[in-house]
């Protein structure tokens, strides 16, 4: 169990889920009953690094200035990641493409399916591929 460096924007996938999420804010913020959030995640990084989150714990409470900029009391939690694996460019894009055709209407903000794959198969490098579902 080591603590890493990710490199911002991420992606985040959680097991048993069905969602795409992306974020380039450090992770370890949640509101009340948030923290469930932070259960089986992994976690591919803008460098390709895949992470799995092996512990979790809460920290207390966020800083006035995050729970202001939240509208709500915050909390954080201390995270700590473990690098798993490498993940391929073109892996990654077949992996976001895969979980966006699991809920086409909920992607329809951003493109339809066809549009996003443009953008996805365009995208070159894995900075530019996490921010088009940020």
């Amino acid at each position: 169990m080591i603590n890493v460096h990710l490199n911002y924007p991420v992606f985040l996938f959680k097991k048993g889920n069905q969602n795409l999420y992306a974020t380039n804010k450090k992770l370890g913020l949640f509101s009340k009953g948030g923290g469930k959030f932070y259960k089986n995640l992994d976690v591919i990084d803008s460098k390709g690094y895949v992470y799995h989150l092996s512990n979790s714990s809460i920290k207390g409470k966020a800083s006035i200035l995050d729970s202001l900029r939240h509208l709500q009391p915050m909390y954080e939690m201390d995270l700590q990641f473990e690098k798993i694996d490498e993940i391929k460019l073109k892996d990654l894009k077949v992996k976001a493409m895969n979980q966006v055709k699991l809920k086409p209407k909920f992607w329809l903000p951003v493109d339809t399916i066809e549009g996003i794959q443009e953008m996805v198969d365009n995208a070159k490098t894995y900075k530019e591929l996490i921010l088009i579902f940020k």
